[in-house]
């Protein structure tokens, strides 16, 4: 379905179809591309590396949308192909 102009809204009860002209997007998202040399870059479910907090695997092309990037190592991103939020290193993603 493709509404030209209009945006999807919901709230806990229903959903609806305001026009576009009348959304403020305070929160943009940001996204980014996976990229590493061989293997694949692991999604976790902390900020640390550690085998037993591997939660999904992402591949060189994988798009991620940036949810907190406050942290100088590990970024918090949400994989659309996994449906997953979780940490990766920010070094891998471009």
């Amino acid at each position: 379905m493709i509404l030209t102009g209009w945006g999807m809204h919901r709230t806990l009860t229903k959903a609806g179809f305001p026009a576009k002209d009348y959304l403020v997007d305070r929160n943009p998202v940001i996204r980014k591309t996976v990229k590493v040399t061989s293997g694949y870059l692991a999604l976790r479910s902390e900020m640390a590396y550690d085998d037993a907090n591997e939660i999904g695997r992402l591949n060189t092309g994988d798009i991620v949308q940036i949810a907190d990037s406050s942290d100088s190592t590990y970024w918090k991103v949400y994989s659309e192909r996994l449906g997953k939020y979780g940490y990766v290193d920010k070094n891998y993603l471009q």
